[in-house]
């Protein structure tokens, strides 16, 4: 992992070694301060920005890591693996809190209303929602027309983004309708945030190219 610091002139500030296979997934906690690392070898790395010291490693999944994000608070870290599994931390111990099980590989997880819910896409659901203070699914959000790897929740609201190929799938979490379906990519899309405020999503693709879109009040 390398460390660069942003400015005109991007310069490396450090590199992390440790990990033993390809990465997979990188995530900043809310106030930079710490960066998760998710790996092929089935771990999680957690680092101190500031000097690139190792916090703890995580054994995360009995299969690779495939994804990893921290909680908006930056207390619970998230964790998806290829054994179907998608595991809440505690960041400041590294104890196991929740484990949801979805049976087949997951792909992308997400958390939102403050981190109260967290979105989960895998090969078998296209996406579930599943409450983190009692483990209990909430919701599924099955839709023929989706093959989702990756996807968002905004911050302010009930609204979720999810790729679908090349388009882009906004639904009401609340009540599973789909809003609306965003047209513009040309390749499939593989990263989705949502601004601070949920009034812009910014998606990433493999044309080559990033969109900011204006969510449907």
């Amino acid at each position: 992992i390398h460390i660069l610091e942003y400015g005109p002139d991007i310069d490396k500030m450090r590199t992390l070694p440790g990990h033993e296979s390809e990465i997979t997934s990188l995530a900043l906690s809310p106030d930079d301060r710490m960066l998760a690392s998710a790996c092929f070898d089935n771990t999680v790395k957690l680092w101190r920005v500031s000097s690139g010291e190792e916090i703890r490693t995580i054994d995360a999944h009995s299969g690779r890591v495939t994804c990893v994000t921290f909680s908006p608070n930056g207390e619970l870290l998230a964790t998806a693996g290829s054994d179907g599994d998608t595991k809440v931390w505690k960041v400041a111990t590294g104890a196991l809190q929740r484990t949801f099980h979805e049976g087949s590989m997951v792909w992308r997880v997400a958390f939102g209303e403050g981190g109260k819910t967290l979105a989960v896409t895998s090969t078998d659901n296209p996406i579930s929602l599943w409450d983190v203070a009692t483990g209990d699914k909430k919701a599924s959000i099955k839709d023929e027309q989706v093959l989702s790897t990756v996807v968002a929740m905004s911050p302010g609201s009930q609204m979720l983004a999810a790729s679908d190929i090349k388009n882009i799938a906004i639904w009401n979490s609340s009540n599973g309708n789909r809003i609306c379906t965003l047209v513009g990519h040309e390749a499939w899309v593989f990263a989705l945030a949502f601004s601070p405020d949920g009034k812009i999503l910014a998606s990433g693709s493999a044309d080559n190219t990033i969109r900011l879109w204006k969510v449907p009040a």
